[in-house]
């Protein structure tokens, strides 16, 4: 990460707490969050209706990783993990595609 995004990425966060602290909204929920908080909220809702509208998740992930600007694909996965309810009941996510992103740890005794 450049300088310049560095700088960014602090102005955009302090000026998120200075907005929250100014509406008052830290004395109702006693934290900031974080920008990052909001991106994870995003990616979470996102997937939640998709898996309740039936939809293929597998197809649309990519989608959701380029308008997260997430260079790698398996960067989108991480969000998968925080629905595992689910993700039990969707027929139409397939298990055996992440297969080939996490492979089989050996349990040796």
């Amino acid at each position: 990460m450049s300088v310049k995004d560095s700088h960014r990425r602090r102005w955009i966060s302090n000026q998120l707490k200075k907005y929250w602290r100014k509406a008052e909204l830290d004395k109702k929920t006693g934290i900031s969050p974080r920008v990052y908080d909001f991106r994870h909220n995003y990616a979470t809702r996102i997937l939640m209706k998709w898996f309740d509208a039936g939809e293929d998740v597998m197809a649309l992930l990519p989608y959701l990783s380029t308008y997260m600007g997430h260079a790698q694909f398996q960067s989108t996965f991480y969000y998968i993990h925080l629905l595992p309810e689910r993700l039990r009941n969707n027929k139409h996510f397939d298990w055996n595609k992440f297969d080939s992103l996490i492979p089989e740890v050996r349990y040796e005794e």
